[in-house]
C-alpha cells in the first residue's frame, strides 16, 4: 500500500506542526494523524530535532513521498520577479520568499528560513528536493513543497479559513466536503486540527503521485538549484482530477 508523509509546517510551536500519513488502499484513501512532536508544545520548533523526527517516521511506514507546506528555497536573483520565486507567483502564496534572508511581508523571513532548513536536513537523511517530474515516479525517496490553500482550490473548493476563523464544526464540515470530492476517511476517528486538515490536502498531490486512479498532479515553478551553498526556486505540487468526477 502506498503512504505519503505530509506535514503543515509551523515555526512558533510544535503543536502548531500538523503531519499525518496517507494511504491509498484501492477503495479510499486513509489518514493518520501524528502528535508524538506535541510533547514538546512547550519549545519552539527545532529543526534537526524535527527533521530527524519525520525522517524516521518515513522510514517507519515506508513512504517514499514527503509532502512540506513551506518553501525549499530562495528568490533566484535572475527570475525578473520582484519578491517571489517563480513558483509561488504561479500559484499565488501568502508569503513571498525573496533574496537570501528577505520575504514579504518580512515577519515571513523566519518561517522561510525554517522551512529552508528543515528541507537541507532531510537531504542530509537522503530525501533530495524535486529536480523534475519523473523523480515522483523513479526516486526513492523526495521531499515535495505543496501548498495546501492553493490545494484546495484547485480541487474545486474554497480554501480552509485561518485558524481565527475556524473552530472545530468548520474543520469538520471542509474534511466532510473533501471527503465526498475524493473518498478519504481519518484513522480513528479522531478529530483532526486545522493544521493535520492542511496537511491532508496538502498531501493529495503525493498521493495522486503514487497512482491515485482519479487525482493526478501538477507542478509549478522550475528546478531547484543549489549556488554558493544557497538554493534557489523549486517546484510546489498540487493535486488535480485526472477526470471529471460526475
Amino acid at each position: 500500500m502506498s503512504a505519503v508523509l505530509s506535514i503543515d509546517l509551523a515555526s512558533r510551536s510544535y503543536r502548531g506542526v500538523g503531519i499525518c500519513i496517507l494511504r491509498y488502499n484501492g477503495n479510499c484513501i486513509e489518514a493518520e494523524v501524528f502528535r508524538q512532536h506535541w510533547k514538546y508544545a512547550g519549545s519552539k520548533p527545532e529543526c534537526t530535532r524535527l527533521a530527524d523526527y519525520v525522517a524516521e517516521l518515513a522510514t517507519t511506514h515506508r513512504v517514499r513521498v514527503i509532502m512540506i507546506d513551506g518553501p525549499q528555497a530562495w528568490k533566484d536573483p535572475a527570475n525578473e520577479r520582484d519578491h517571489w520565486r517563480i513558483c509561488e507567483q504561479q500559484v499565488r502564496t501568502q508569503g513571498k520568499t525573496g533574496l537570501p534572508g528577505h520575504t514579504k511581508p518580512s515577519t515571513f523571513v523566519f518561517f522561510a528560513a525554517f522551512s529552508i532548513a528543515l528541507f537541507d536536513r532531510l537531504t542530509e537523511h537522503g530525501w533530495e528536493r524535486l529536480k523534475d517530474a519523473s523523480m515522483l515516479e523513479t526516486s526513492r525517496c523526495c521531499a515535495v513543497e505543496t501548498y495546501p490553500t492553493a490545494a484546495w482550490r484547485a480541487l474545486g473548493m474554497r480554501p480552509l479559513p485561518s485558524k481565527s476563523k475556524t473552530d472545530t464544526h468548520i474543520e469538520g464540515l471542509k474534511l466532510a466536503e473533501l471527503a465526498s470530492k475524493v473518498s478519504i476517511a481519518v484513522r480513528g476517528d479522531v478529530l483532526v486540527t486545522h493544521d493535520e486538515l492542511q496537511a491532508i490536502v496538502g498531501g493529495l498531490a503525493g498521493i495522486a503521485a503514487e497512482g491515485h486512479p482519479e487525482l493526478d498532479v501538477r507542478l509549478f515553478g522550475v528546478p531547484p538549484f543549489k549556488r554558493q551553498g544557497q538554493w534557489f526556486e523549486g517546484y510546489i505540487a498540487l493535486p488535480s482530477y485526472r477526470m471529471a468526477l460526475s
